[in-house]
C-alpha cells in the first residue's frame, strides 16, 4: 500500500506541474538577432571597428597584437586584433569562429565583449565593458558580412 500511495503522490505533483506555467519571470536580457539593427547604414571594419579596438582605455589593440606594449592577450590566446586578416583567423579557442559572417550571436567577438562569453573572461579584461553602441556597430558589422570595407 505504501508503494502505492507514493505513486499516486508522484503522479499528482506531475499532473500540476504540467497544468500549471511556471512563473520564471522576464528575461534577463532580450535575445540576440543576426539581423543588422539599422540596415540604411553600412558599418566600416576601417572607421567603425578598427577605430573600437584602438581608441578605448586600456584599449585592444594594447594587449592583442604581437607588437603591443603589453601583448598578453596575443601571447595567451594568439588572437591578433591589429589587422582585418589577423581578426579573422580567430586565436587559439575562438579560430575562424571570432567572426561568422552574417552571424553575430555566434561569433566569439560579440560574445566575449557580452555577457556571453564561452571561454575565458569577458573583454576587455582591465577596463570597462563595452557600450551599448559599440557592442552593435559590431554586430551590425558582421550582419552586413563582416567585410574588409
Amino acid at each position: 500500500m505504501t508503494r502505492i500511495s507514493l505513486i499516486a503522490v508522484c503522479a499528482l505533483l506531475l499532473a500540476a506541474c504540467v497544468l500549471e506555467e511556471p512563473d520564471v519571470g522576464p528575461p534577463l536580457r532580450e535575445a540576440c538577432v543576426n539581423a543588422d539593427s539599422d540596415p540604411g547604414t553600412d558599418v566600416s571594419y576601417t572607421r567603425d571597428i578598427l577605430s573600437i579596438f584602438e581608441a578605448m582605455p586600456g584599449s585592444c589593440l594594447g594587449c592583442h597584437a604581437p607588437n603591443a606594449p603589453t601583448p598578453l592577450g596575443f601571447e595567451i590566446s594568439g588572437l591578433d586584433l591589429s589587422t582585418y586578416q589577423t581578426l579573422r583567423s580567430g586565436g587559439q579557442n575562438s579560430g575562424t569562429d571570432i567572426v561568422i559572417a552574417g552571424q553575430p550571436c555566434d561569433s566569439y567577438l560579440v560574445l566575449k565583449v557580452t555577457d556571453g562569453v564561452p571561454f575565458g573572461a569577458r573583454m576587455p579584461l582591465s577596463g570597462a565593458p563595452l557600450d551599448d553602441i559599440k557592442i552593435q556597430l559590431i554586430r551590425d558589422w558582421i550582419a552586413e558580412g563582416a567585410l574588409d570595407n
